[in-house]
């Protein structure tokens, strides 16, 4: 592994409900901008060491912080591999404390959500006063790829929910669920370059109270509402955006992504389509990661807008 550039420091702040939420940053030494980073489900900021590096060589001060009951952060669980939320307004609730506690003052602030982060920052730019300029989403979690209908799925995560609650047992796995798996590089649907996946599944080897499994019926069912919730508001998004779609999606739904561009006007919104790339867009092979960050440094660069820090409330 390579080393943390810049003044790589860690701390930690408490979320909601009392959840220690952990975090670090890479402060340029002179005034600059920032980026904050909002990794996906199962993830920790260990993971972006090379990827925070490549932004902080761009000049950019970057900030990063692992979400409640994964990665660094607190669990609310006893059993620390079920991925689980209360509610997905605490994720967005954690970011916002995050920018308000851990980042100071910059030039212009971009922020780029991945897969589960991206719904997280799509509900911020939509529900929460802010300064964010523009945004990265790469695979945003706009929808989820369900093994049945999303009605029967609703159905069944309502019905297990209730079931823990009459049992007064803590929130189960979904159907299928289990505890962390270190899947095999020819298994994994994230990316097609062996190196960087390995890398991935050696910090969770070498840090195992990182270490995730599947996700338990409550979280399912806030994710579910979640991303309903962002596309039936899309049309409010007012900042402008740089989405990155993988061909080789099996993760979220590029159907979803697509209804929620097209929700945006042309001046607001670039989709690049990287035809063949899975899931994990940064973490892929360079064949897909660099076309992928070229665009992102470029969007960066481009003239930026005034973010309008207005409240909205999503119905």
């Amino acid at each position: 592994m390579t080393q943390w550039l810049g003044n790589f420091q860690q701390q930690q702040f408490i979320g909601n409900a009392g959840v220690t939420i952990s975090c670090a940053h890479m402060i340029q030494a002179k005034p600059s901008d920032a980026l904050i980073i909002v990794n996906g489900r199962i993830e920790s900021y260990l993971k972006y060491q090379d990827l925070a590096n490549e932004f902080y060589r761009q000049g950019l001060s970057v900030y990063m912080y692992d979400h409640r009951g994964q990665g660094l952060s607190g669990r609310q669980l006893s059993n620390s591999h079920k991925g689980h939320v209360d509610s997905f307004d605490d994720y967005v609730d954690d970011l916002e404390l995050f920018i308000d506690k851990v980042v100071l003052t910059h030039n212009k602030f971009f922020m780029m959500g991945h897969s589960m982060g991206g719904a997280i920052a799509c509900q911020f730019l939509l529900t929460k006063q802010h300064v964010i300029n523009k945004l990265v989403l790469s695979s945003p979690m706009h929808g989820i790829i369900l093994p049945a209908p999303k009605l029967i799925i609703k159905w069944l995560t309502k019905l297990f929910i209730a079931i823990d609650s009459l049992l007064h047992r803590e929130p189960s796995f979904v159907i299928g669920g289990h505890a962390y798996i270190n899947v095999p590089f020819a298994d994994n649907e994230l990316t097609q370059c062996k190196t960087r996946y390995d890398n991935f599944r050696q910090i969770y080897q070498n840090q195992p109270q990182i270490k995730l499994g599947s996700v338990t019926n409550q979280w399912l069912q806030q994710a579910l509402i979640a991303t309903d919730t962002i596309l039936k508001n899309a049309e409010q998004f007012e900042v402008a955006t740089l989405l990155l779609q993988a061909g080789d999606e099996s993760i979220v739904d590029n159907k979803a992504q697509d209804r929620f561009a097209n929700s945006l006007p042309p001046s607001l919104i670039d989709k690049i389509f990287l035809q063949g790339a899975r899931h994990e867009i940064l973490f892929e092979r360079d064949e897909y990661r660099q076309p992928a960050l070229d665009a992102i440094f470029k969007f960066f660069n481009a003239p930026t807008s005034t973010p309008t820090k207005k409240h909205k409330a999503m119905t």
